[in-house]
Order: structure tokens, then C-alpha cells, then sequence
């Protein structure tokens, strides 16, 4: 994510350092994780989370590479299985799904690439087996790169970069190594910052924005898109937009699950607490069905 730096808002922050983790009647459960240290690092800055459905896990991953085994139940813990092996010339992860051919996909907003990882999670901790590079996302500005990715029908992906001026981002439907060129339109300061195929080939895209310096610092909402409007050649728009306000805490939310559970289609998100105090880092988990019966904000 583009990393807001100061003392300004270190200070401005402090004034809000307790979380409001959801109202009373939200339909969503969240969870804080308070900062530790596994294996000599520093938790947090989580920024991709994926589920895992043959061990029925969920993996996250942070900017700096750390990989973690997230709880899915109130009983478990957090814990961290390694770090990520960085292709050459790329870092910063965002991004991370699970792709067909028991393979794992990262993107990486610094250097402007794409890497396939094979096996269970601790395969990224090795070697990638594939590194794609391309001249258009390389070229992206720094720290204006991609922050979403989403895994399509028959192994395509979609990017979509964060950042930048005017109300459209670039993006792409990337088919092996041949790119479409799509953009992605934005609105009421919100960007991209994850993305999702549900089982029916519609898209969830959430999106963050932040407010400014006093609080509350971040606003949330997830854009809903038909799986038709990415074969059309105009920009990829949302049907509705869902806002998060009051369903979780104003957190930055970075990482986009979508995972199954006794029969439904449920959503986990995860907040990048940029390592810095007072942010936090909350793991949350709504139905798709609740999710889709709250109210649209356009």
C-alpha cells in the first residue's frame, strides 16, 4: 500500500488507539491480533489472505514477506510458517490466491511482477516455479503497482493497480502471458486493494480509503461485479458498492478471503496494521448472504 509517513500522523493517530472492533448488531465477527514476535519478527503489515481449501486454512501474507496461518476458529492461533523466497528484482507482496495445478499466485507491487509458487503453503517459501514480468506493470509508477489480484475461469487473472490520477486505474486480464488492457474505475477516493472470484464467476473487489488525519483515519467498502462485465471491452464496473462502516472496525483493510464453511460462501478480511502502533491488525469474517443484504452506498 502507499505508506503514509510523518510524525504529523503518528501523533494524530494516538488520539484513537483503542478499536472499535464492530457495532453491537453487526452481522460480522472480528478478531484483534496484537503485535508479537514469531521467530525473532515483528507480526502484522498483512496486506494478502487466501483460503486454503484442501487443509482449510487461511494463509496470509505481509509486505515484507512473512507468511502466517491465520485462525479460523475463536480456539486457535495465529502462527507463522516462514518467509516468502522473493523472485529476483521483485518485493513488496500484496496480493496472494490460490491458483489452479495446486499452485499459489503472489503479485508485487515493487519490480511489477507476478510469481507461481507450487504445493501447500510452505511452497512459498521456496524457489517460484514461474516469474512473469511485464513491461506495462513494470512500468508502473512506485508504489502506485498492483494491489489486487483475482484468479478467473481457466486460470486467467485479473490486476489492478492502486494509485494514481483522474477516476480510473489500470488493469488487466492476464491469459498465460498475453494482457488485455481494462480499467477499473474509482470514486469517492477509494482504491483497490483486493480481489476475489466467487463460485458463480462474479467479483469482489474491496476497496479502502483514507480519510485523512483525524478519525476515523480509513473507510471500507467492497464493490460487487458480474462475471459478464469483465468479458466486455469497457471499463470493469461495480453493480453496487457495500460499505463496511459500523460491519468492522476503521482499520486499513487490505486482504480479501473467500472461503466455504458448512455450506456457505463466507468472507474474511484482514487490516494491515503497517507495523506501526496504533493500528491493529483484525481478521474479520462475514456470510456472503449478510454481506449481500447490507446497504448499498452507490
Amino acid at each position: 500500500m502507499k505508506r503514509i509517513k510523518g510524525a504529523a500522523l503518528a501523533l494524530l493517530l494516538a488520539a484513537c488507539s483503542t478499536p472499535v472492533i464492530a457495532d453491537g448488531d453487526s452481522p460480522a465477527t472480528v478478531r484483534l491480533f496484537p503485535r508479537s514476535h514469531m521467530d525473532g519478527r515483528l507480526t502484522g503489515g498483512l496486506s494478502g489472505l487466501e483460503w486454503h481449501r484442501e487443509t482449510n486454512t487461511l494463509i496470509a501474507l505481509s509486505d515484507r514477506g512473512d507468511v502466517y496461518r491465520m485462525p479460523m476458529q475463536a480456539d486457535q492461533a495465529m502462527a507463522r510458517i516462514g518467509q516468502i523466497k522473493l523472485p529476483r528484482r521483485l518485493n513488496d507482496p500484496e496480493a496472494l490466491r490460490r491458483g489452479p495445478g495446486d499452485t499459489w499466485i503472489v503479485s508485487f507491487e515493487q519490480g511489477g511482477g507476478i510469481a507461481w509458487y507450487e504445493g501447500d503453503a510452505e511452497g512459498l517459501l521456496m524457489r517460484p516455479a514461474r516469474v512473469l514480468r511485464p513491461h506495462a506493470i513494470k512500468a508502473l509508477p512506485r508504489n502506485a503497482g498492483i494491489e489486487a489480484l483475482a484468479v478467473l475461469d481457466f486460470g486467467r487473472l485479473l490486476v489492478i493497480s492502486e494509485g494514481g490520477s483522474g477516476d480510473l486505474r489500470r488493469a488487466w486480464i492476464i491469459d498465460n502471458a498475453i494482457l488485455a488492457a481494462r480499467e477499473y474505475p474509482v470514486s469517492d477516493g477509494f482504491e483497490p486493494v483486493d480481489a476475489a472470484e466467487l463460485p458463480n464467476g462474479d467479483l469482489l473487489v474491496l476497496e479502502r480509503r483514507f480519510n485523512g488525519f483525524l478519525p476515523p483515519f480509513f473507510s471500507a467498502r467492497i464493490a460487487y461485479i458480474a462475471a459478464a462485465t469483465l468479458e466486455r471491452d469497457q471499463p470493469i464496473t461495480a453493480e453496487r458498492h457495500i460499505s463496511l462502516k459500523g460491519i468492522v472496525a476503521s482499520e486499513n483493510w487490505e486482504g480479501l478471503a473467500i472461503a466455504e464453511d458448512q455450506g456457505r460462501i463466507v468472507i474474511w478480511l484482514v487490516s494491515d496494521d503497517n507495523q506501526k502502533w496504533p493500528q491493529n491488525t483484525l481478521l474479520a469474517k462475514i456470510s456472503l448472504a449478510d454481506l449481500m443484504a447490507l446497504k448499498t452506498v452507490r
